[in-house]
Order: C-alpha cells, then structure tokens, then sequence
C-alpha cells in the first residue's frame, strides 16, 4: 500500500515538474479598453512581449470601459497593470473629478499621446465645437477616459449637458450610430489611426472637425495636459487637410505598492523591446524613458524610476537643466550690463569701470576672455538702445574707444570669449544628447 501511495506522490511530482514555465507563472492582468479602440490591442501586444520574455510572468490583455475603470481595478488590486489617460489619471491621483478619493496608483512608462477625434457625417452643419448645441453627440462610455476628456473639453469652452442631448457610447457603438444617422457627431479620444474611426472613414463620408486656435487656447489653459494637435491630411479617408485638435498622453499604470523588482523588469522589457510593437502600432514609437520623464516626472513608480536612472536620463535631464540655468544667467547678465552702459552717459565711465572690474573677478585682467564678452554683449545691448537714445549712442562710442586701449586687448578677448562660450555650447549638447537613452 504505501508502495502505491508512493507511486502516485511520485507520478504526480512529476506532472508538475513536466509542466512548462509559463504554466507556473503567476498569471496577471492588464485592463486596457475596448476592441474597437488602441488600448486593447497595445496592451495585447505588451501582455505577449512580457509573457514570452520574463519566464515568471503570464499576462493576459481584458477588456474594460477603459481609463476610469482601469484605475479602479489597479488600485484594488483586481487587475496588475492598466492603461490610462493622463488626465483622469492626474484626477485620480488628487482624489477629483470621477474619483472621490485619491488613487494609489503610479506611472511605469508613457505609452503614446492620445488624440480627439470629434467627427460627424460630411453633410453635418457641425463645423466647430459651439455648433453641437442642440445636437444628439456620443461623448464616450460610462468609465472611459473619453467621457473624461469630453467632460473637460466641453467644460472649458462653457457647454454643459444641458446645452445638447449626450449619449454615452463606446467607440463601435458611436462609428455605428454616425453610421445610421441616429446621433449628429461623436468623440472618440485615442491614438492615430483609431480602429473605429479608419472602419467609420471607410464605410462612410465623415469629417473630422477642426478646433480652432481660440479653443485650443481655452482649452490649455483650463487643462494644461492637453495641448493643440494637427492630425495629418489623409490620416483617414476623405481627410484632405490637416485638423486642429487637442491630444493628451496615455500612460501604463500599476498599483503603488507593487513590488519594485517587479516593476522594474516590467518597465526595463518593455522599453527596451518597444520595436515588437510596432507591428500593432506605430504610435509604440512615442514610448520611449525620455517621454516618460517629461510627461509623468513626479508620478513615476520607484521601481521604474531605478531603471530609467540606470540609463542616464536623469544625468541628463541634471546637464540640460545647468545649461538652461546658464543660459538664463547669461541673460540677465546681458540685462544687467546693458543697462549699465546703455544709461545716463555722465555715469557711463563709472559704469564702464565697475563692470570691468565685476566681470573680470581680478584687477589686472586675468579674465580676459569672460570680460570680452560681456563687453560684446553690452555693445550689443546698447547698439539696440541706440535706436531710442542718443545717450546709448553716445556710449557705443565710448566703449569704441575703451577697445582701441592696448592696455585692455578687448578684441582679442572678444575673440576668446566667443570661442569659449561656443566650445562649452557644443560641449553640453554633446553630453546630454549622449547621455540620453
């Protein structure tokens, strides 16, 4: 009996031996959105890329009402990984709009800009955003981020729900109902070349519509995230020109508390693999360290942030910022000293000899070079002033005649000055586009 007892136990561990790594694998999800839009197939095509290249991780791709849902179920844990737009996520975040509480959810990696695509038939006499008053418009699904995005949009240019008649649909259900004339226009919010939208284009004569400059400028400043667009001519069929819109980002987003192992391998395998994507989409191409340090900086899971350090960017985010800091302090100092020759010419002697003496840092000169060129730019300052003064005229004269002193050799210092400013131009460039990833 207990030889038989044995045998089972044994045939048994050897089942579970045989079976493969992915069988073993802890299985996750990613919450992404519907069919007919982006975010399913981009988190389809991430579940696959994660799947095959870490062997304890199997991943699957759900279908959800997208964002809004998305954040819920990563922060209850009930999905690993989801998509979301920038906007609800920011919401989500500070405990507003949709969220009555903050959500414990962080940043992995940017994944591309979201676009708005608001479209009606061609024959529509819907050609701006004020024209839907009145109208029957799919603003997006219950839980999607583009019933946020709408809200938003709608909110800054001052038109409410009750201004037309609402009507919350999902991508395929809004491309249909446009199709049927049952409403006059639709938003659809998601990247270049929108799955229902390209099928909509095809089937029937639509038009996108175009924002105009002054709602772009509304909108931005109500919502920062969201800036002015131009989708290209012929993205879609029958599109002849370009349309002004406005676009947001989307992000791939994991509960804070994840492990910080884990998240790093998830961020460090997919960046470093984003070429696979592209098969799916070419939108894949916007998902780069780079995107994600500029678009998602204070929100990024430490885990994530580890890989994205061990690349350098913030080394050169940390030399783009010295030289930008440079370069406003050259600016003021071109303020500074332009102001004191470009004044009162009784002063201007005074003037001169002060500031040689602050720019040079010695008295006898050994800072030729940085003088010269505070010099350059002081000329050019006043020659400017010049056109407005004939006091500035005046010391454009006289500082004339300080650089025919031999005992100041300015033109040489010119020379230097420029030549050294130049060489540390190029040299911060060259460091911080070599260290970028």
């Amino acid at each position: 009996m207990i030889r038989f007892f044995s045998l089972i136990f044994y045939s048994l561990l050897a089942v579970l031996l045989a079976q493969p790594d992915s069988a073993r694998a802890e299985t996750f999800s990613i919450a992404t959105g519907s069919p007919n839009g982006l975010y399913f197939p981009f988190g389809g095509g991430l579940a696959s890329l994660w799947s095959k290249e870490l062997p304890d991780v199997n991943m699957k791709a759900e279908v959800t009402s997208a964002s809004v849902t998305n954040i819920i179920q990563v922060s209850r844990h009930e999905s690993e990984a989801g998509i979301s737009q920038g906007d609800a996520l920011r919401d989500a975040i500070a405990g507003k709009g949709k969220f009555p509480e903050a959500m414990p959810v962080a940043v992995l990696f940017a994944l591309y800009p979201n676009v708005v695509h608001f479209v009606t038939s061609a024959d529509s006499d819907i050609h701006s955003i004020q024209d839907i008053k009145g109208k029957r418009i799919s603003v997006g699904a219950p839980g999607s981020g583009t019933a946020v995005t709408t809200h938003n949009i709608l909110k800054a240019v001052g038109i409410s729900p009750e201004d037309f008649s609402p009507q919350y649909l999902n991508y395929g259900e809004t491309s249909d109902a446009i199709k049927n004339g049952i409403i006059d226009g639709g938003f659809m919010v998601g990247g270049l070349g929108l799955a229902a939208m390209v099928e909509l284009a095809l089937t029937r004569d639509v038009r996108l519509v175009q924002f105009s400059n002054e709602d772009m400028a509304t909108i931005s400043a109500a919502y920062p995230a969201y800036s002015a667009f131009a989708i290209p001519a012929e993205t879609y069929k029958g599109q002849e020109g370009d349309v002004q819109t406005p676009t947001l980002w989307n992000f791939l987003i994991v509960h804070k508390d994840m492990d910080d192992a884990l998240a790093y391998k998830l961020t460090k395998t997919a960046l470093e693999n984003s070429e696979a994507l592209m098969a799916i989409t070419k939108s894949a191409r916007f998902m780069t360290p780079e995107n994600t340090r500029t678009f998602a900086p204070d929100i990024v899971h430490p885990g994530a942030l580890t890989y994205l350090n061990s690349l350098g960017v913030e080394t050169g985010k940390w030399i783009q910022n010295i030289f930008t800091s440079t370069k406003l302090l050259a600016l003021l100092a071109i303020i500074i000293i332009g102001i004191a020759f470009g004044t009162n010419s009784g002063m201007l002697e005074q003037n001169f000899t002060n500031a040689w003496e602050a720019v040079s840092l010695s008295s006898d000169g050994s800072l030729v070079p940085l003088t010269g060129l505070a010099l350059l730019m002081a000329i050019g300052v006043s020659m400017i002033g010049s056109l407005f003064s004939a006091d500035a005229w005046n010391n454009v004269t006289f500082i004339a005649g300080e650089i025919k002193d031999p005992k100041r050799n300015i033109p040489l210092s010119l020379f230097f000055g420029t030549l050294i400013v130049t060489t540390v131009y190029v040299l911060c460039n060259i460091a911080y586009l070599s260290l970028l990833p």
